[in-house]
């Protein structure tokens, strides 16, 4: 595919997704702080861990 049908694409990326109805999924990948969500998605926290 020629990069400018990337990006053609992709300017209407959210048009697409809408198209087929894809709800937005709740997935720490998917939050601001994406770390900390993993974080709290593990149950896993650093300090207690002897981790950063």
């Amino acid at each position: 595919m020629f990069p400018s049908c990337r990006r053609e694409l992709a300017a209407h990326l959210d048009t697409l997704v809408n198209a087929f109805g894809i709800p937005r999924l709740a997935a720490p990948i998917a939050a601001d702080d994406y770390q900390q969500a993993w974080l709290d998605f593990a149950g896993w926290d650093p300090l207690l861990s002897g981790g950063e």
